[in-house]
């Protein structure tokens, strides 16, 4: 790990370049770690395009942090004679809200994976509510509301991420240059990079909630997330339901 993060390092600062460019962590635990624990960290896992932005579903930009991490032009050598140029905006925008229902086509959703399911809505749980999904085949003017798909929209308090959650670009660089850090709390770091933990006192007892901090940055569609937590009641209702798409880590209160 050692020489990858030295070679990772040089490459960046001689050259330009990078050793690698994606890479993704994942945890396993025992059932009897995920049934044991208070809360989980929900993290979908089924994903597809195109995004809802582009397929009318609009956003209150006014209310979006307006703050810019990085505007750089940069280059990637895609073959030993091609090089790719390109500029990255790396904003904030979190505070931006959905202010329409949520437009999808529904065609390219991808078959068997069904983590929302209409039947919490009577379950008694707290913290959420279903909101409506159109589909973007008809348009936002003439929309068809889906009757399968529902969006998951939370609504309960979030909470605050302690200080033992770990972030940065990669797992070889913190942010050492401390880029992706905004000062305000609005976004932790570029990527999640451990476990969460987050605050008990101000947890509400809702089922399903959000942190107060998120991670990421405002890049064409994609947004800033605040992780989403749910409880056990909530986890054993998606277990009973056979949901897909999805999978969780364990989250610790501090």
């Amino acid at each position: 790990m050692k020489d990858i993060r030295q070679l990772q390092t040089h490459l960046e600062e001689k050259r330009k370049e990078s050793f690698f460019y994606s890479w993704e962590l994942i945890r396993k635990y025992s059932q009897d770690e995920l049934d044991s624990a208070e809360i989980l960290h929900l993290i979908v896992t089924a994903v597809f395009e195109p995004a809802g932005e582009e397929c009318g579903t609009t956003y209150d930009e006014e209310k979006g942090c307006t703050h810019i991490f990085r505007n750089a032009d940069g280059k990637v050598r895609i073959s030993s004679r091609q090089v790719l140029s390109f500029n990255v905006k790396d904003s904030c925008g979190v505070g931006a809200t959905q202010t329409s229902e949520l437009f999808l086509d529904l065609k390219r959703i991808p078959t068997r994976k069904d983590v929302a399911e209409t039947s919490l809505a009577d379950s008694g749980m707290t913290g959420f509510a279903l909101g409506r999904v159109g589909s973007a085949t008809k348009g936002p003017r003439q929309s068809e509301t889906s009757k399968s798909w529902s969006q998951l929209l939370i609504n309960s308090a979030p909470i605050p991420v302690s200080a033992q959650t770990r972030s940065g670009v990669n797992y070889l660089d913190r942010d050492r240059q401390g880029v992706y850090r905004w000062t305000f709390g609005h976004v932790l770091g570029l990527n999640l990079l451990s476990e969460l933990f987050v605050d008990r006192v101000a947890w509400d007892g809702s089922d399903v909630f959000r942190t107060r901090e998120h991670f990421g940055v405002r890049r064409g569609v994609l947004r800033p997330f605040a992780p989403r937590l749910i409880t056990q009641r909530f986890y054993a209702a998606l277990k009973r339901a056979s949901a897909r798409g999805f999978r969780v880590e364990v989250t610790l209160f501090r």
